[in-house]
């Protein structure tokens, strides 16, 4: 999961710079740079969410004993955000 962070924050931390270095005025960089900043923070969640999803299904044993189950396996989640691509 922290190689899968790692090239999410690369790709952020690259576009900024590109955002920064293409210059205008601070209200179109400001925009640009929060557009980015949700879209990388929605990256990062959803990363988080699918480790989780894995560490889950692979930890059966304890599922088992406790009497849990998972029910869907595999479903795509997604949500509504405001950072548009």
């Amino acid at each position: 999961m922290e190689l899968i962070i790692a090239e999410i924050a690369d790709k952020f931390t690259k576009k900024m710079i590109e955002i920064v270095a293409e210059g205008g005025i601070l209200c179109q960089i400001e925009g640009k740079a929060l557009r980015e900043a949700k879209t990388f923070a929605s990256q990062v969640v959803g990363a988080y969410a699918e480790s989780v999803d894995r560490a889950i299904v692979a930890d059966r044993s304890a599922r088992k004993k406790a009497g849990y189950q998972v029910e869907r396996c595999g479903d795509e989640r997604r949500g509504k955000s405001a950072a548009r691509r």
